[in-house]
């Protein structure tokens, strides 16, 4: 009962938006470009990445970021992807 759930339940606006280009080798791990999230407290954002995979098409991720407020308690939770 004290564990914060995070659903995504829709996508809401877009803030910004780019495209990092890169051919990494499927050997390794190769960085491809740095995403800056900037957060004031209270604030929270969600970044979806998607990219072409040759072998299983269209892929897509994401992280979400959540600044919390300083009267805010966060104490361990779940995560659930629909």
């Amino acid at each position: 009962p004290d564990a914060r759930v995070a659903i995504p339940r829709g996508r809401g606006p877009v803030v910004d938006r780019g495209t990092l280009a890169a051919q990494p080798t499927s050997e390794a791990a190769t960085a491809a470009g740095e995403i800056v999230v900037r957060l004031q407290p209270g604030q929270a954002r969600t970044l979806f990445l998607r990219w072409d995979d040759a072998e299983l098409g269209p892929q897509e991720n994401f992280v979400h970021f959540h600044c919390p407020r300083p009267d805010e308690v966060h104490g361990p939770g779940l995560t659930v992807v629909e």
